[in-house]
Parts: C-alpha cells; sequence; structure tokens
C-alpha cells in the first residue's frame, strides 16, 4: 500500500510521469513496481521538524526506546514510516517493538490530538502545525540528522 496512487499509475503505465517523494519512491521500487526516477530535488536547508516523530508535551518518552510497546501512527510507505525504522534500527530495536497504526495524515491529527496514539511519525505540513499550535510538546527525533532534537 503506498500513500498515494500516483506511484501506482505511473508503474502500471496509466500516465507517464509522477510526483513523489523519496521514501515512498524507495517503498514502492523496492517492493517490484516498475518505475525509474528521471529528476530530483534537494530542499536545503532543511527545518529540524520538517520530518519527525512527535510526541504530546506531556509524555514520558525522552528516547526512541522509550517508545518501545507504544502506539506511533504514520502512513505507510511515507517519509514518517522510513524514520520510525531508522531511528528504530539506530536504537537496537526491530520494528516490531512497536506498534505502528496506519493512518492517513489527517486521521493522525485526529487521533494524536485525542491520545489514542503515542508518537506521531510525519511531515511538514503536519508536523510543524502540529508543534506551532501546541499540540506537540517536542520532536523526539528528527529526519535532519541521527540526534534528537529537543
Amino acid at each position: 500500500m503506498l500513500p498515494s496512487g500516483a506511484l501506482e499509475a505511473v508503474g502500471n503505465g496509466a500516465v507517464d510521469i509522477g510526483l513523489a517523494g523519496d521514501a515512498p519512491f524507495q517503498f514502492a521500487y523496492q517492493s517490484g513496481l516498475p518505475i525509474k526516477a528521471v529528476s530530483a530535488q534537494r530542499s536545503d536547508p532543511r527545518p529540524a521538524e520538517a520530518v519527525a516523530i512527535i510526541v504530546p508535551g506531556d509524555s514520558p518518552a525522552r528516547t526512541i526506546a522509550d517508545l518501545k510497546g507504544k502506539r506511533i501512527a504514520t502512513t505507510r510507505g511515507s517519509i514518517g514510516y522510513y524514520l520510525a525504522l531508522r531511528a528504530l534500527h539506530e536504537a537496537g530495536l526491530s520494528p516490531d517493538a512497536v506498534h505502528f497504526v496506519w493512518l492517513t495524515p489527517g486521521d493522525t491529527r485526529a487521533a494524536f490530538t485525542s491520545r489514542t496514539i503515542d508518537a506521531w511519525a510525519c511531515w511538514t505540513p503536519y508536523s510543524s502545525a502540529a508543534i506551532a499550535e501546541g499540540r506537540a510538546g517536542r520532536c523526539r527525533w528528527s529526519g535532519s540528522d541521527s540526534r534528537l532534537c529537543l
């Protein structure tokens, strides 16, 4: 399952070209979808919270390891999912150390606000909006580098 149908449409010949993020492209390509990259772009500098794992302000989680056994919401095949996998790997944890909840960003925002999930692996504009609006107390892991952002 991909976060959007764009890559599937290109892979199935329904359209000739499409735009996709780096992680969704990699997940689709590695799953065998017959697609190829013809161009790439990079945004530099990128804000720390552009791709982030965020937790509520009163969450006791201080490290990725503190999320062991907890619910992390993200969109399957997204850059948020990739970031969560990378963070878990760098902490020496396997993907099954947490419970992934597969939601669209809009549904995840509601779940985060209602506290039915423990963390949200997301990207701009969702991450920066949640932090700016006070729903997220802090970014626990940033995609800009391997350091925790506090």
